[in-house]
């Protein structure tokens, strides 16, 4: 679990710091709500219908409990494994939206910018997820699986 943790707070700042560094925005310039709606909120409700509650409960808690079962690790790790196919999905799809909203605007310089935002954003906070959320758990769950041979 600290681990974990660690993991989240050091990409975390790495991904701070570069980015005020490299390019002098501020933080906020990172947030971007459709593009989060997307990639973060679409594919947790898409999951959350298709296991329920219950599943992806276990799924969260299963590396961390020191009695899962082998059982109920192999079902935490396929649930993460789908949960990366289903966030790039969408992710995909809002770039689509993006790029087609630029094509449809061509001649308005004003709807371009969020239409590249919704591109853009899309990718950045799908690889995000997968940094930070699905690898994380899924080495933590092979771990504990490799443990009980």
């Amino acid at each position: 679990m600290i681990r974990y943790i660690l993991s989240l707070v050091s990409g975390i700042l790495f991904i701070l710091i570069r980015f005020i560094l490299i390019s002098g925005s501020h933080p906020a310039a990172l947030f971007d709500l459709p593009s989060l709606l997307f990639v973060v909120v679409c594919p947790f409700i898409v999951m959350y219908i298709l296991h329920g509650h219950a599943n992806v409960k276990t799924a969260f808690s299963a590396p961390f409990k020191k009695n899962s079962s082998k059982e109920t690790l192999l079902l935490a790790n396929r649930y993460f494994k789908n949960h990366n196919k289903v966030t790039w999905l969408w992710a995909f799809a809002a770039v689509l939206i993006g790029v087609i909203g630029i094509l449809q605007n061509l001649n308005n310089k004003l709807a371009i910018g969020p239409n590249l935002a919704l591109a853009i954003m899309s990718i950045f906070y799908a690889a995000v997820i997968h940094v930070f959320v699905i690898i994380p758990f899924t080495v933590l769950i092979d771990a504990k699986i490799k443990e009980m041979g």
